[in-house]
């Protein structure tokens, strides 16, 4: 048998690896002799030269990454390429290049582009149509009139993992941004310079994704007005997650958005945190401007703006959606009426839902008042807050939300221990030039003071012409000086429950308000001051020591825990104790109040699109027109009869059913032995859990009927 050899008819080019300086002296020298799918790798040194990829598929190495190194500019340990201010751009991208071009671990440094169009963009990196792979490298002491590091025009360049710091430009001195689609990941930008906008990064009409970067010490607006100092968005859809912005500052003539700002664009910002940025003017960890933005579960601290929206501002247009953020310890610092210590709105379209503002700050100066120390709204803005929790704010007028000729819904908030000490003021709310909608709110242990005398409203203050809606609210240990809760304009006032308020003219409602269904009950402490403004009308409502009006009663509501203002008589203090304010059974509340009183379901809370029907829910999102078989309906309608009060009697056919399965059983029994001595085993309606709740528990074991 004859044996055959079969030779190839074909053959694959092998990558190669190029060593520069061994094989080559230059970086250039080895890439012009490349080709696609090699691998240069360069040694430590400087080498003081530009490098134009040419738009080949290689991977440009250096020996050791130079973001892992203890000093990134030691030339016995990294490859630096030192552009020596002498050269346009230090390296150059502009032929297509593609993800499977891949720059290395190098420091690229001390690039100057310093002339008009393309010679005045991108000192340190210059990519124009092209989307190489950068990762790991070292970018400092680039200069450019656009894009100090890096400009990126039309590009969806992947930068992972290096290092932007103390670069300079007129706009985005780390990384200038034209169109595209870049990719930025686990990079920091740290004290970068720039003179108008975006010291760290600036995007125009761009759609960058950045994830998990870190923007600290940048500057903006030194030698001109900026914006922008971690980052400048203007046009364009970026997307923003994991990043934290911290100690930029907007500098000797900055102007809007220490942290961020972003203008006419369409913005999603997510797990993000801001942290000691500053403004001059507006928004020192965020300014929003005729934006579209998306800002969920993000954290807004220690920032500061000299003149409006420590933690965040949103102005002149736009919609901004702010989902579960929170807003601590930031401040307004001027001397001059600064507005919104948490977030300040002027104009604009903002909506909040599961937010919290605890501890922020506008104080102002003697004659020139601080105003909203969590949120000032003005300027026909478009306000709505939802599941938000406002505490220990304090500003010289309204420790919590200012509202100024806008339109704001306030449904399901909480506003505990904020304060002011100015007399035109609510500690809690303030409302000038507007009617609020608010629904399902808990005001609690706010306090309006100043020396030797208090301000209009622990609670609520509205200037003349505010008639707001108050409805299925609570008001707990509120100090103010006309009123304890509630002063000035014509509110109505529906649903609500006043207990351990103070105030020295009248402890719960001044003004000539219209109050119904409510319960007045347990305010006053020992100061013996009236409850209600003899100017306002009451129906169908419980008031001690009774006031005029149809359907009107005077008896013990039977709350499950009377609030309380505590040993030092002054309700505002650490020693207040709310109350629960809800009903037991057999209360002369239930079903004693007016159907007709009960405001329109005008937000569509049960979401079945009929906003003419009676609000449907009480303070606990329970049903609002619930008969109790076992009470005479004395109020007004017909059955189901509301009951007054901001908590609806909820009749219980099964009470020691805990877990809700039908019946009474093991687990129930449980749970409420370690209930024990709390209120949450408690079936009986005594506020405790006790033996009588564990024998009612044994007599209905079984199924429930």
């Amino acid at each position: 048998m004859a044996l055959g050899l079969i030779l190839p008819v074909g053959t694959t080019a092998r990558a190669e690896l190029i060593h520069v300086p061994d094989d080559y002296p230059t970086i250039q020298e080895a890439i012009n002799a490349s080709a696609d799918g090699d691998e240069i790798i360069v040694a430590p040194g400087t080498y003081n030269e530009t490098i134009d990829l040419l738009g080949k598929a290689v991977t440009l190495r250096a020996v050791n990454l130079a973001v892992e190194l203890d000093d990134p500019l030691d030339p016995t340990e990294a490859s630096i390429i030192d552009g020596d201010d002498a050269y346009c751009h230090i390296v150059t991208c502009v032929s297509g290049e593609g993800l499977d071009t891949t720059i290395d671990g190098f420091a690229i440094v001390d690039g100057m582009a310093d002339g008009a169009s393309a010679d005045g963009q991108g000192g340190g990196l210059y990519i124009l149509a092209a989307s190489p792979t950068v990762t790991h490298c070292y970018f400092t002491s680039n200069w450019a009139v656009t894009g100090g590091a890096i400009f990126a025009q039309d590009s969806n360049v992947e930068i992972t993992s290096c290092i932007f710091k103390s670069n300079e430009a007129k706009t985005g001195a780390g990384m200038a941004n034209r169109g595209g689609a870049p990719t930025i990941s686990d990079c920091g930008f740290m004290g970068n310079l720039a003179w108008y906008s975006g010291g760290g990064m600036d995007n125009v009409n761009s759609s960058p994704s950045v994830t998990g970067c870190t923007f600290t010490d940048n500057w903006y607006g030194v030698y001109g007005s900026g914006n922008g100092g971690g980052m400048h968005n203007v046009g364009g859809s970026p997307v923003i997650s994991g990043c934290t912005f911290s100690g930029a500052v907007a500098g000797n003539s900055g102007f809007y958005g220490g942290g961020m700002y972003n203008g006419i664009t369409t913005v999603t910002i997510e797990d993000c945190t801001f942290t000691d940025n500053h403004a001059d003017y507006f928004g020192g960890g965020m300014h929003n401007e005729n934006a579209t933005a998306a800002i969920e579960n993000c954290t807004f601290t220690d920032n500061e703006a000299d003149d409006a929206g420590g933690g965040m501002s949103n102005a002149w247009g736009g919609t901004v959606t702010v989902v579960d953020c929170t807003f601590e310890n930031n401040e307004v610092t001027s001397d001059s009426t600064p507005m919104g210590g948490g977030m300040y709105n002027l104009n604009a379209i903002t909506e909040l839902s599961g937010c919290t503002f605890i501890g922020n700050l506008a104080p102002g100066s003697w004659d020139r008042f601080g105003q909203g120390g969590a949120m000032f709204n003005a300027g026909e803005s478009e306000i709505s807050a939802r599941d938000c929790t406002f505490t220990d704010n304090w500003a010289r007028e309204c420790g919590g939300v200012y509202n100024n000729n806008s339109t704001v819904e306030i449904i399901g908030c909480q506003f505990i221990h904020n304060t002011s000490d100015e007399e035109e003021t609510g500690a809690a709310m303030h409302n000038t030039d507007c009617s609020p909608l608010i629904t399902n709110c808990a005001f609690l242990g706010n306090a309006a003071t100043i020396t030797g005398a208090f301000t209009r409203a622990g609670g609520i203050y509205n200037a003349g012409g505010c008639n707001p809606v108050i409805t299925n609210c609570i008001f707990s240990c509120n100090l103010g000086y006309l009123a304890g809760a509630i002063h000035g304009g014509a509110p109505l006032v529906v649903n609500c429950a006043f207990s351990g308020n103070v105030g020295v003219q009248f402890n719960a409602v001044s003004g000539s308000g219209t109050v119904v269904d409510a319960i007045v009950r347990g305010n006053g402490a020992d100061y013996n001051h009236p409850d209600i403004d003899p100017a306002a009308t009451v129906t169908y409502s419980n008031v001690e020591e009774g006031f005029a009006g149809e359907g009107n009663i005077d008896a013990d509501p039977l709350f499950v825990r009377t609030a309380d203002v505590g040993p030092d008589g002054m309700p505002g203090s650490d020693d207040d104790d709310y109350g629960d304010l809800r009903l037991q059974a057999g209360s002369p509340c239930i079903d004693a109040a007016d159907n007709d009183a009960v405001p329109a379901d005008v937000h569509d809370l049960d979401e079945d699109d009929d906003t003419e029907e009676p609000i449907p829910f009480d303070l606990d999102w329970n049903p609002r027109f619930v008969d109790d078989p076992d009470t005479e309906d004395t109020g007004q309608g017909d059955p189901p009869v509301v009951d007054m009060g901001a908590y609806e009697f909820q009749v219980n056919d099964c009470p020691a059913d805990f877990d809700g399965d039908g019946d009474v059983d093991t687990v129930d029994l449980l749970f409420l032995l370690g209930a024990w001595g709390t209120p949450d085993g408690d079936v009986d309606g005594d506020g405790d859990t006790d033996t009588a709740d564990l024998l009612v528990l044994l007599g209905a074991w079984g199924e429930c009927p």
